[in-house]
């Protein structure tokens, strides 16, 4: 556990921790003192970090109770015992609040301590990433990864890439379950998103940045919502994506889908012929790509267009120069 000892401006000289470079907490405690300013507000969190952060699945943050003492506080919420008669404000008014207590700070961009009411209030943080922060938030009912850009960079050379990387052959593909599929994604301030494979996540909560599905399939278990993106971020789905990139240099471009419900899973074929005039795929007989569902068996045929012959297969399967 880390204790923090930085302050409030004016309120001691240590009021920013910096990290000039990246920073990587996967495990462990950060917290902040309670304040001990009585109503002034004294302790927070406040850090400067250079390059990315990244908050992992075991790392917590955890500032309950660091806040102005039970009674205190601009926003001081009722000391009763009576569950709906306690509440302190902030961003909003709280309920049965006691005469003279007044909202204050930002509901938006909230920098202040919380006032307390029949315990103490929340703690607080400033957290500045001047790169990519991507953020690991967990409860005990759920848990949320959080990708918050800042508007830093341009996309192609800031995307936050998930999976991040794909487990050995002998685990589960990311399709059927990871460590991301109980996870809600919430992207935020412009952040950049993009899909290595196909992957299976618990929700979409939210996306102000760009979600590029890159040509796979993005599964999730929740239900489709109504009006997504539009009422969820209002951000933008990028489909399409270079599926596979020939020994040429040729690209295999297609768009990728969100699936929604908790769906198996269904691998896509997709063939294309080079040069595409020299002849005819079939999938089943009957397609040039299509979704299958897992174990299905798939049939491929070739039929040349004449003045060209079959050579070999390539692509997401070994060189062959036999039938599929």
């Amino acid at each position: 556990m880390i204790n923090f000892k930085t302050v409030f401006p004016g309120r001691g000289s240590f009021t920013n921790f910096t990290i000039t470079g990246n920073a990587e907490v996967l495990g462990g405690t950060w917290y902040h003192s309670a304040n001990s300013g009585g109503a002034v507000e004294v302790e927070r969190i406040c850090i400067t970090v250079g390059g990315d952060f990244t908050l992992g699945a075991a790392a917590v943050i955890n500032l309950d109770a660091r806040g102005y003492a039970a009674g205190q506080g601009p926003g001081a919420g009722n000391q009763v015992a009576s569950s709906s008669s306690r509440s302190a404000s902030y961003g909003g008014k709280g309920a049965n609040n006691p005469a003279g207590s007044v909202t204050y700070g930002s509901a938006i961009y909230p920098e202040n301590l919380g006032s307390g009411a029949y315990s103490n209030g929340g703690g607080a943080i400033k957290l500045k990433v001047g790169g990519v922060a991507t953020i690991f938030l967990a409860t005990p009912s759920s848990r949320r990864l959080i990708v918050d850009q800042a508007n830093k960079g341009t996309k192609s050379a800031n995307y936050t890439f998930i999976p991040a990387e794909l487990p050995p052959e002998s685990e589960a593909h990311p399709a059927f379950a990871s460590e991301l599929d109980d996870v809600t994604l919430v992207v935020t301030n412009g952040g950049f998103v993009c899909l290595t494979s196909d992957l299976r996540i618990g929700d979409i909560g939210w996306i102000k940045g760009d979600l590029a599905l890159n040509a796979f399939t993005l599964y999730c278990k929740a239900d489709e919502p109504e009006n997504f993106p539009s009422n969820y971020g209002a951000g933008s789905v990028t489909a399409n994506g270079d599926l596979f990139i020939f020994d040429n240099g040729d690209k295999l471009n297609l768009p990728g889908r969100i699936v929604w419900g908790d769906q198996p899973v269904e691998w896509r074929v997709a063939t294309v012929s080079e040069p595409k005039e020299a002849g005819v795929i079939a999938i089943n007989d009957l397609y040039s790509e299509g979704y299958f569902l897992h174990g299905s068996v798939v049939g491929i045929t070739v039929e040349a267009t004449p003045g060209f012959d079959f050579i070999r297969w390539e692509g997401m399967v070994p060189k062959s120069d036999e039938e599929l």
